[in-house]
């Protein structure tokens, strides 16, 4: 079974003026049966890379009619996809997914944790943790987002002689592994659409940058799953929600 075969995903990216840190996270392709990232049209570095490394992009000048339209430019690559395949991962543009990312799942299913007390900010604790699976084949029987802990990497730390599984390593700085930010939201389309079956837009279009409508999207959905496993976030925690402009 390929790795594709193993759990299929379309997946989707905007990624803006980001392609210096986006050309480390290319080799995510392998774990998705398809990728769309969304670009804009002056964005020839990130649409360039596309290219180098068969990406299938999208373009979105729409991006620019707020100050980081995000939302604006998911819901356009929703429009190319189309709603009919099972699941859907929405996944920032810095975001390295480790080589075993699949290890999650183990018989047809997808292991994960759920936090059964202490509100939406009770994280990173053992205490009051539960062991769930799902199937993947038949999803969830609720509407719940999936998501995954990260490893931030901070200013000034050298890209120069970038070496993922140093970063990898670093398991004390797992960090947000149960708030389901829009760096990792992985959701069954079939299961959401029960609850949403009538919205013009599947991703809120209410802000103006990157920084609500991931959060208003993650509340749409009864509960956060934590899978068994993290990324490397290339950035540090909570900036350029208004994305990098040139």
């Amino acid at each position: 079974m390929s790795i594709k075969n193993k759990f299929d995903i379309t997946a989707i990216t905007v990624c803006v003026n980001y392609a210096h840190l986006f050309k480390y996270c290319v080799s995510n392709k392998r774990f998705f049966k398809r990728w769309i990232i969304v670009t804009t049209s002056e964005d020839v570095d990130t649409i360039n890379l596309c290219k180098e490394n068969d990406l299938e992009y999208l373009i979105c000048d729409e991006i620019n009619d707020r100050t980081f339209f995000k939302s604006r430019a998911i819901n356009k690559a929703l429009e190319l996809v189309g709603l009919k395949e099972d699941w859907y991962l929405f996944i920032d543009s810095d975001i390295l997914l480790p080589g075993n990312f699949f290890d999650f799942c183990i018989d047809g299913n997808m292991h994960g944790k759920e936090q059964i007390k202490g509100g939406w900010r009770y994280d990173k604790s053992v205490e009051g943790l539960a062991n769930v699976n799902y199937s993947i084949k038949e999803g969830p029987e609720e509407n719940i987002i999936f998501t995954i802990g990260r490893i931030n990497i901070f200013e000034g730390e050298d890209f120069e002689n970038f070496n993922p599984q140093d970063y990898f390593d670093l398991t004390e700085r797992v960090s947000s592994q149960f708030l389901a930010y829009g760096y990792f939201q992985l959701f069954h389309m079939p299961k959401f659409l029960e609850m949403y079956d009538s919205l013009h837009h599947i991703h809120p279009e209410l802000s103006n940058n990157a920084g609500h409508d991931d959060w208003i999207f993650r509340k749409m959905f009864n509960k956060v799953i934590s899978l068994d496993q993290y990324c490397i976030h290339l950035s540090e925690e909570g900036v350029n929600w208004d994305g990098i402009q040139k």
